[in-house]
């Protein structure tokens, strides 16, 4: 119960109310492993890293099984600029639940962002294949197929990205990178257009 109400205050943003809660629920059963990692939720919104990455860790002792402490754990440590550690804590999340197109996302997002595209886009395919309808996986593997050369497929991608959300200003921008280097550069300045007009900024 106390666990739950903490999880309600943190979500609310009454942080410091939240980890009072999980810090009794400890005191009184130290190996509630959710209780650690909302401690840890807690310390990374406060941007105190340490405790934060020492509560996820503490977490998985308890229960390796945790995917959203070893997910919040992942992305952690790629805001710290260590991508391999938390490629590795990505992979492991999904060897322990390979169906979870979230982390499958997450994972080649820190592929991409260390520009390792090949597997960026096997990580957007197998997201696709267990979450089909979400536009923004679409649109992250026709930008990993752009830099790969490959615009015929990134244009359709981008395009199954915009049947799923039309005003989506990155899928329009994708497209026309893609558009351009097929040589049709009338639609690519079309494309271009309505994403600058979607977001200016």
């Amino acid at each position: 119960y106390l666990n739950n109400l903490g999880h309600g205050l943190r979500v609310s943003g009454k942080l410091d109310e939240a980890a009072e809660l999980f810090q009794r629920v400890l005191d009184l059963s130290p190996n509630v492993a959710e209780a650690h990692a909302n401690l840890g939720r807690i310390w990374a919104e406060r941007r105190l890293h340490g405790e934060a990455i020492n509560a996820f860790e503490r977490a998985l002792e308890i229960d390796p099984n945790n995917s959203g402490a070893r997910s919040a754990l992942g992305n952690l440590l790629k805001e710290q600029g260590r991508s391999d550690d938390a490629i590795e804590h990505y992979r492991e999340a999904l060897r322990r639940q390979p169906n979870d197109h979230a982390t499958y996302v997450l994972l080649g997002n820190v592929y991409t962002e260390s520009k390792r595209y090949d597997e960026a886009e096997r990580c957007y395919r197998e997201a696709i294949l267990l979450e089909p309808a979400d536009a923004t996986i679409h649109s992250n593997l026709s930008n990993a197929l752009n830099v790969l050369g490959r615009p015929k497929e990134a244009e359709a991608e981008a395009r199954l990205a915009l049947a799923l959300r039309p005003d989506f200003a990155d899928a329009h921008h994708n497209r026309s990178i893609a558009l351009m280097a097929m040589g049709r550069d009338d639609e690519a300045l079309a494309a271009r257009r309505e994403a600058i007009r979607l977001k200016p900024d």
